[in-house]
C-alpha cells in the first residue's frame, strides 16, 4: 500500500475511472462441525483449477523424418482412362519419355498431334537414313558373299595344289622308272654287240626294275 501511495495512489478503486474494488475478497469460514450444504449455507466457491496439459509432440518428431514419396509413373493411355473415369478436369504433370529428352506436359490432347508434326518434319531425314542403312546392309551382304566365295576358292585351290603335287610325284616316279629302263636297255644292247650278253644278265637287269 505504501508503495502505491508513493506512486500517487489516493485511495478508492483502482483503474482509470476508479471502477475497481476497494475491499479485498473476504473468505467465509464454515462454522465448526457443520457439514457441507447444511441449512443452505453458502460459502465461497472454490476457484476452478485450470489444468494445463503438456503440448503433444508432433507426430513427425516421434516417427522421424517421413520418407519421401516415390514418384509414380503411368502410361499416357492409363492416364487418359483414369481421367475419363474421374470425369474431372484435373491438371497433372505428364512426363513424356518417348524422345531423347524428357518433356513435362500438363495436357495429353495435343500429344499425338505434336508427335505427328515431329514425324512429318523429320520424315525426309529419317527416309534418307533408312536408305543409307539399307545400302550399307546390301554392301555388307555383298562383302560377306564375296569373302565367302574367296574362302571357297582358296579351299578349292588348296585341294588342286595337293592333287597336282601328288600327280607330279607320281609322274616323277614313272619318269625315273622309264629312265632306268632306258639305261638297262642300252646296257644290254651294248653287251649284245660285244657278245657278252647272257640270259642270266638279262634276267638280273629286268628283275631290278
Amino acid at each position: 500500500m505504501k508503495l502505491l501511495e508513493k506512486m500517487g495512489y489516493r485511495g478508492g478503486g483502482l483503474g482509470k475511472n476508479a471502477q475497481g474494488i476497494v475491499a479485498p475478497i473476504e473468505v467465509k469460514l464454515r462454522p465448526k462441525n457443520m457439514g457441507i450444504g447444511f441449512n443452505d449455507y453458502k460459502e465461497q466457491e472454490p476457484i476452478e483449477e485450470i489444468k494445463v496439459f503438456p503440448q503433444k509432440e508432433k507426430t513427425w518428431l516421434k516417427q522421424g523424418v517421413l520418407k519421401k514419396k516415390e514418384k509414380e509413373y503411368i502410361t499416357a493411355e492409363e492416364l487418359l482412362m483414369k481421367k475419363q473415369e474421374q470425369g474431372l478436369d484435373v491438371v497433372e504433370k505428364v512426363f513424356d519419355m518417348r524422345g531423347p529428352q524428357v518433356r513435362v506436359m500438363t495436357s495429353l490432347e495435343n500429344l499425338n498431334a505434336e508427335e505427328e508434326q515431329e514425324e512429318e518434319k523429320s520424315s525426309p531425314i529419317q527416309h534418307n537414313i533408312r536408305l543409307i542403312v539399307a545400302w550399307a546392309k546390301l554392301d555388307m551382304k555383298k562383302i560377306m558373299w564375296d569373302l565367302r566365295k574367296e574362302k571357297e576358292t582358296v579351299v578349292t585351290l588348296q585341294k588342286e595344289k595337293e592333287k597336282l603335287k601328288d600327280d607330279a610325284t607320281r609322274q616323277k616316279k614313272q619318269l625315273d622308272s622309264m629312265e632306268e629302263m632306258v639305261y638297262v636297255v642300252e646296257r644290254l644292247t651294248k653287251e649284245s654287240l660285244l657278245g657278252t650278253l647272257t640270259l642270266e644278265s638279262v634276267s638280273m637287269s629286268f628283275g631290278d626294275l
